[in-house]
């Protein structure tokens, strides 16, 4: 993500790309607006971002629509289908 290797966990729940909140500060993404994500857990709060390029193997993908999860304590983006 934006020229920095991180962990993706394929996840067929999500919708789209979810990062945890440490990792989005550390890949320089900024967060927008809030907005409310259903999980297994329940309601939690997250905040949507623009990842400016996702690079997975030979396929790169610009402008991609994400959320921040500031209670996701992992260090896995979650690769929503």
């Amino acid at each position: 993500i934006n020229q920095q290797k991180v962990l993706f966990l394929v996840d067929t729940g999500p919708s789209h790309v979810v990062v945890p909140g440490k990792l989005a500060n550390k890949l320089h993404l900024k967060q927008g607006m809030p907005s409310t994500a259903q999980t297994a857990g329940g309601d939690v709060e997250v905040y949507q971002t623009i990842i400016t390029e996702l690079k997975l193997g030979h396929i790169v993908m610009h402008n991609v629509k994400a959320s921040i999860s500031p209670h996701m304590e992992d260090d896995e983006i979650l690769l929503g289908m």
